[in-house]
């Protein structure tokens, strides 16, 4: 009689919580995003440190190229006085070849001068100048005299930072008596 009563399968056991193998899963898939997160914030900053000094080198060269380019016309009597101001070698007077080493960075061309805050001087700056005259095509087909500029900015492995450059023309009263 025993025998005429169905038996029932076991009971289903319902699963509670979570396994081992799913823990260590979870925790895989955490240290993967958490990972790949900080990779990129060390990415990000590397680059903003890079802008920063990008930045830096050329403010730099700006106030350079801004010192050089500061000539009072009225100061010469003779276009060639004006010439020689910027294309003269350093050491006869004039800033063709002028450097400003690492660390050296001045507010002015006097060596008693302040130096630049301390995040200006991770580089080198040089000026280079040359007597040059700018064509201007018809209808006014004039030829303009002057100086190129370049102020430059390297680092220390004397890779190119900044680099700007200028046209500075001969001032009208001193092209003018050159006639």
């Amino acid at each position: 009689m025993l025998d005429a009563v169905p038996r029932t399968a076991s009971p289903i056991r319902r699963r509670h919580g979570v396994t081992l193998l799913e823990s260590l899963i979870a925790v895989g898939l955490l240290v993967v995003v958490v990972t790949a997160v900080l990779g990129a914030m060390d990415a990000g900053r590397r680059m903003s440190d890079e802008g920063r000094r990008l930045t830096m080198a050329a403010l730099a060269s700006e106030v350079l190229l801004a010192r050089v380019c500061d000539v009072d016309a009225n100061a010469h009597e003779h276009a060639d006085s004006w010439y020689r101001q910027f294309t003269n070698a350093t050491d006869n007077g004039g800033w063709n070849g002028h450097t400003e080493g690492h660390g050296a960075i001045r507010a002015d061309r006097d060596a008693t001068a302040d130096l630049l805050p301390e995040d200006y001087q991770d580089f080198a700056l040089s000026v280079h100048t040359s007597r040059t005259g700018h064509r201007i095509e018809p209808p006014l087909s004039v030829q303009i005299e002057g100086v190129h500029v370049q102020v430059r900015a390297d680092d220390e492995q004397g890779r190119s930072l900044s680099v700007l450059e200028r046209f500075v023309p001969l001032p009208q009263h001193l092209a003018e008596a050159m006639e």
